[in-house]
């Protein structure tokens, strides 16, 4: 899975300059790999979408959303909504009370998706928007 993952980020990254913060994607999907929870969805064999994120602060009570991914080809289907979906379920079961994110502030679909799922804004910086959803 890993080799899947950084074929579908570099395929994000050829259409969208500002999709991502810039980091070196084999030592961020090694990281994920190691330490977040991932759901995918594949099709044909292809990796299509996959939604990472961290369910290890039990004390804080707080997860925390690394990547919502969404093959160019296949967004605005339903396969993010799905994901986020499946990582909320699964927080909530494990009685995690918020979830925890950041985006790039000029990711406007990213940004209004969260926001119909009723994360709010917590803060911004020059580059990034901070945001919660209490679940």
């Amino acid at each position: 899975m890993k080799e899947d993952i950084i074929l579908l980020l570099r395929e994000i990254d050829k259409v969208s300059e500002d999709a991502f913060v810039k980091i070196n994607f084999e030592s961020y999907v090694s990281k994920l790999m190691e330490h977040a929870k991932i759901f995918s969805d594949y099709r044909s064999n292809q990796l299509i979408a996959f939604i990472a994120y961290y369910s290890n602060d039990p004390l804080n009570e707080r997860g925390y959303l690394s990547m919502l991914a969404i093959h160019p080809e296949y967004q605005n289907r339903g396969y993010g909504k799905k994901l986020l979906n499946l990582a909320i379920e699964d927080l909530r079961s494990e009685n995690f009370k918020y979830f925890d994110l950041q985006v790039v502030m000029n990711n406007k679909r990213a940004l209004k998706i969260y926001q119909s799922f009723g994360f709010n804004l917590l803060r911004m910086d020059k580059k990034c928007v901070f945001m919660r959803l209490i679940l």
